[in-house]
C-alpha cells in the first residue's frame, strides 16, 4: 500500500511490474474517505532485461552545434529526404521551403491563398522517395508536389465525407507507402494511397472502446514495426497498430519527466526510440518503444541552444536531431554526445530508500555508474591500510567488482558475510542527494568508499 498526501491533485505512483507479473488487464485501487474506487490499466510489452537499462548509448544527451536554418516565420512541420535535404512548413509566410543538408535554400513555393501552390496555415509536411505532401490546414486539403517543388495534385475540402477534412495537421506513411492523415477536427485518421486516392479511415479509441479525450490530434508518425503514434491534445502519446488497434499510451499533464505540457511533434528513430517536442516545457523528451522515459533536454533560457517552442522534429541517417523552434524561427541541429546520468538512477535510489523498490534495483543503479567510470574501484595495493578488512578480502571484492561491472557475473557473491548489507544511513544520503543537499560526486564517492572497504555489498 502506498499513502499519498490528499493535498496533491496529480501524482506519479512509483511501482515496478516484476518479470513474473501477468500481462493484461489490471485494476488500480484508491481508498479515500472510507470509499474504495478502482480504475483499469493494462500491462503490455516484453520483459525488459537489466542489460537494456545498462546500455549507456541510449542515454547520450544531444548537444547543440548550430542553428542550421534561421529567419523563418512561425515554422511548424519538418521532413527530410534520403539525401538529407530539409523541407520546412514556413507557416507564417504561407510557404514550403527546401534546404540542402547545410541549410542552403534550394527553393520556396507558395503564398497565402487557396489556389494551387498556395497555402493557409500549413502545419504538416511529409516526403517519400518521389513526392512532397503538405497538410494545407487552413484550406482543409492535402497538396502534392514533386521534390523540385512542382505542383502535381491536391485533394480534400471541408466536410465529413471520406476524403474530406476538417483540420488536417499531420501525415505519415506506413511501410507499404500508404499515407495516414491526422484530422484533428474530426478525431480520425484517414488512409490514402500515394496518389491521394481514399482507402479507409480509423476512428481511434482506447482499450475497451473508451474515448481518447481532448479535442483532437497534433501529430502522427510510424515506427519500424508499422505501428503508429499520435499526440492527443490531452497531453498523451497514443500507440496503435497500423489497422488502428490500441496498444499503449503514456504521459499526462505536467512538467516532470515523462509528462507533457502541450506536446506538438513526434518522431521515431531507426532503433524505435521516440522523441517528443514538448513546447510548454521548452524541451525534447526521449522514450523507449514501451513508453519509458529515457532523457530530456532543452530550456527557455536565452542562448544559442535554448529550445523555446519546439514545433517539429526530424532525424537524419546519422541520428542527428533537427528541432523546429516556432518562436525563434529556426531549425536547430543536435548531435549525440557522451552518455548523461539517466533519471532512473536517482529514481531507483530514492524509491529503494523509501522501501518501494528492493536492494537489487539500487544495485542496478550502482552498477550503471560503475560501468560509466563514475565510481572507481582502485587497485588492491591502494587498500592495504583499509581497517577491519584483510588484504585477501579486499582483493576478492575487487575481483568480483571487476567481473560484475564487465557483465561476466550477474551478482557479487556473498560468501563473506561481512559484505551482505547496505548500511541504513546510505538511504539518508540518497535523500540528501535527491534534494540537492550533496552533489553527484560526493554521493558516488561515498558509495565507492563503502564498496572498496567492504562496508557495503550490493
Amino acid at each position: 500500500m502506498i499513502s499519498i498526501p490528499v493535498s496533491l491533485n496529480d501524482v506519479i505512483v512509483p511501482h515496478k511490474i516484476s518479470k513474473d507479473d501477468q500481462v493484461g488487464k489490471w485494476q488500480f485501487y484508491v481508498k479515500y474517505g472510507g470509499i474504495t474506487r478502482s480504475s483499469t490499466f493494462y500491462v503490455t510489452g516484453e520483459t525488459m532485461d537489466d542489460s537494456e537499462l545498462l546500455n549507456s548509448e541510449q542515454f547520450s544527451v544531444p548537444s547543440y552545434p548550430s542553428d542550421i536554418i534561421s529567419e523563418l516565420s512561425s515554422p511548424t512541420g519538418i521532413a527530410m529526404d534520403s539525401d538529407n535535404n530539409i523541407y520546412i512548413a514556413d507557416s507564417g509566410n504561407s510557404q514550403i521551403k527546401k534546404f540542402d543538408s547545410k541549410g542552403k535554400l534550394l527553393f520556396a513555393i507558395g503564398s497565402f491563398g487557396s489556389s494551387k501552390s498556395q497555402f493557409i496555415h500549413p502545419l504538416g509536411i511529409f516526403v517519400n522517395e518521389k513526392y512532397l505532401y503538405v497538410t494545407d490546414t487552413g484550406n482543409s486539403r492535402i497538396q502534392m508536389f514533386d521534390k523540385n517543388g512542382n505542383f502535381i495534385y491536391a485533394w480534400g475540402t471541408y466536410g465529413d465525407q471520406p476524403g474530406m477534412f476538417h483540420t488536417p495537421v499531420s501525415m505519415s506513411s506506413d511501410m507499404y507507402g500508404n499515407l495516414y492523415v491526422a484530422d484533428s477536427g474530426r478525431n480520425i485518421i484517414q488512409i490514402f494511397d500515394r496518389l491521394g486516392s481514399y482507402k479507409d479511415q480509423i476512428s481511434l479509441v482506447l482499450a475497451d472502446g473508451q474515448k481518447i479525450g481532448g479535442d483532437g490530434f497534433k501529430a502522427i508518425t510510424f515506427d519500424s514495426k508499422n505501428n503508429f503514434y499520435v499526440i492527443s491534445t490531452n497531453n498523451k502519446i497514443l500507440e496503435y497498430s497500423s489497422i488502428g488497434n490500441f496498444m499503449n499510451f503514456y504521459g499526462s499533464n505536467g512538467t516532470e519527466d515523462g509528462r507533457f505540457n502541450q506536446p506538438a511533434a513526434i518522431v521515431v528513430d531507426a532503433k524505435d526510440y521516440v522523441y517528443v517536442a514538448d513546447p510548454g516545457a521548452h524541451r525534447i523528451q526521449k522514450f523507449d518503444s514501451n513508453g519509458n522515459f529515457i532523457l530530456g533536454w532543452g530550456s527557455s533560457v536565452d542562448g544559442d541552444d535554448a529550445v523555446d517552442a519546439p514545433a517539429g522534429l526530424a532525424i537524419d541517417a546519422l541520428n542527428n536531431i533537427y528541432v523546429v523552434d516556432k518562436n525563434q524561427g529556426t531549425v536547430q541541429k543536435f548531435t549525440s554526445t557522451v552518455p548523461g546520468l539517466p533519471s532512473w538512477i536517482m529514481k531507483n535510489s530514492v524509491w529503494w530508500s523509501e522501501g518501494i523498490l528492493d536492494k537489487s534495483d539500487f544495485a542496478l543503479a550502482v552498477k550503471y555508474v560503475i560501468k560509466q567510470g563514475l565510481i572507481q574501484i582502485p587497485p588492491t595495493s591502494d587498500l592495504s591500510s583499509t581497517q577491519d578488512n584483510s588484504t585477501a578480502a579486499v582483493d576478492q571484492l575487487h575481483k568480483y567488482m571487476q567481473l560484475w561491472s564487465s557483465g561476466q557475473i550477474d551478482h557479487i557473491p556473498t560468501s563473506s558475510e561481512s559484505l551482505v548489507k547496505v548500511p541504513e544511513w546510505v538511504k539518508k544520503n540518497v535523500q540528501l542527494w535527491s534534494s540537492g543537499g550533496i552533489d553527484d560526486q560526493t554521493f558516488f564517492g561515498s558509495i565507492e568508499y563503502l564498496l572498496v572497504t567492504g562496508t557495503m555489498a550490493i
